[in-house]
């Protein structure tokens, strides 16, 4: 099962948030969006991840199950991205004006 990144972004900040609005606004997204990304992933998880309450969401025991990996992952894919940017940088062949090289 493949599940995307980005409802793993969106779990974290709502988890982070403790609010699906507040963690809207941090992501750009709309709130209805960030509802449907947490549904598809506990659908495809099977599981139920947050408890919600006109208070706002907290993780059930499955959701703080899934918090540190989900952490790990992001972590993990931040990193990733950083080198793979920076041995692109490193590759870019550098171009020449006024005498002096630039990249």
């Amino acid at each position: 099962m493949a599940v995307k990144l980005e409802l793993y972004r969106v779990f974290h900040e709502v988890a982070r948030m403790g609010n699906i609005s507040a963690a809207a606004q941090n992501l750009f997204i709309s709130q209805s969006a960030v509802s449907q990304s947490i549904k598809q992933l506990e659908e495809q998880l099977q599981v139920r991840l947050f408890s919600r309450s006109t208070k706002g969401v907290k993780l059930t025991g499955e959701g703080r199950m899934a918090w540190p990996n989900t952490s790990r992952t992001r972590w993990v894919c931040w990193r990733a991205a950083r080198r793979r940017s920076r041995r692109r940088a490193a590759c870019k062949p550098a171009s020449w004006s006024s005498g002096r090289a630039t990249r």
